[in-house]
């Protein structure tokens, strides 16, 4: 018997003979799904940032609401994505925008939360005695990498965080307790064996939200 670890790809299905496999094909899919995922953390109470699916945002259109999730601005995402390159800003909607959007397709929108410090937040299932723990291994906080001139940066763009915004992370102690618990709630919720949990800090409320379990 050999060991598999399944480091982001589920390509090889779930029937791998002779191998104890870590992260199975079932729950890297689950965690892939960004929409899935936060229906899934929702279900089961974890704290996920306003957000609904397309559908449920031109229902509530047609019924004159047009703030389903509260204020602007909004993300449009896609159900499948990595980088920030499906990322439709949001600032105000009305239906007449329908035509504009039809071809720039989301699959849900989920509300920014402007003023937030963000985690990354590393977990793993440590097996012992037939049961499991899910405990906290490696952590990081995302900082301004100082790469790019936010002063001269359009709005819309200061709150779009990834690396190619000027953003990275670095590792750090100091990372309150709620996140780790909710990092670990996040993977074990999905059922991965390890996963990198992406957690950001409302500064305004002190609210902690689970944005998402990378699993490469």
């Amino acid at each position: 018997p050999f060991i598999l670890v399944r480091y982001g790809n589920a390509s090889l299905g779930d029937n791998v003979p002779n191998a104890h496999v870590i992260n199975s094909c079932e729950s890297i899919l689950r965690s892939a799904d960004k929409l899935g995922f936060l229906q899934l953390m929702k279900e089961h109470d974890i704290s996920v940032p306003p957000f609904c699916t397309t559908s449920e945002m031109w229902a509530a259109f047609r019924q004159g609401n047009f703030r389903p999730i509260g204020d602007f601005p909004w993300l449009g995402r896609q159900r499948y994505h990595f980088g920030g390159h499906d990322i439709k800003w949001i600032s105000y909607f009305k239906s007449v925008h329908f035509k504009r959007f039809s071809h720039r397709p989301f699959d849900y929108v989920v509300k920014v939360i402007p003023n937030t410090a963000e985690y990354r937040i590393w977990v793993v299932n440590a097996q012992k005695h037939g049961g499991s723990r899910y405990v906290v291994f490696k952590s990081s906080i995302k900082t301004d990498s100082g790469h790019i001139d936010r002063d001269r940066q359009p709005m819309k763009y200061r709150v779009k965080k990834n690396y190619k915004n000027g953003y990275s992370f670095l590792w750090s102690e100091e990372i309150p307790q709620e996140a780790k618990e909710l990092a670990k709630r996040a993977v074990e919720t999905t059922g991965l064996d390890f996963g990198a949990v992406d957690v950001i800090k409302d500064l305004a409320t002190n609210q902690f939200y689970v944005l998402e379990v990378n699993t490469a």
